[in-house]
């Protein structure tokens, strides 16, 4: 798979300091290099992806999207961002300006790549996480066209 949307080796992994929980790493002898992952969860999932047959390539924190995002009532309406150089993220009531770091960039043998971000159950109902889905999915629509 040509790597046109991925920096060759290049991580965000040191953009998620902030959040607290255990680091772990996940041997991976495809690459010849171990995933780092934060805390059990996404150690479990790299587990599962590194020993996936189907899996070429895994890339922790790939990269950072940012977006804007609005409410318009009950509609929700997320932009990317193509220069965010100076951005600060910020949010107000109905709006903001923010970034989400996919977990994992997934290329598999069969040409296709898999924008992964794992989450627990319990947080699948925060206001922001369907932002992040929607960003990411903006995000991996423009990279196949």
């Amino acid at each position: 798979m040509p790597d046109t949307h991925r920096p060759a080796e290049q991580s965000t992994f040191r953009l998620r300091r902030r959040t607290p929980g255990s680091f772990l790493l996940v041997p991976c002898p495809k690459q010849g290099r171990s995933i780092r992952c934060q805390g059990q969860l996404e150690a479990a999932a790299a587990t599962i992806l590194v020993s996936c047959p189907a899996v070429a390539h895994v890339q922790e924190q790939p990269m950072s999207i940012w977006y804007q995002w609005r409410h318009d009532g009950n509609e929700l309406r997320v932009d990317l961002l193509e220069n965010h150089e100076g951005l600060r993220a910020r949010n107000e009531k109905d709006r903001g300006c923010t970034y989400v770091v996919p977990d994992f960039l997934v290329d598999m043998f069969d040409g296709k790549s898999r924008l992964l971000e794992i989450k627990p159950s319990d947080r699948l109902d925060r206001t922001t996480f369907p932002r992040k889905l929607v960003a990411m999915r903006l995000f991996a629509e423009r990279q196949a066209s």
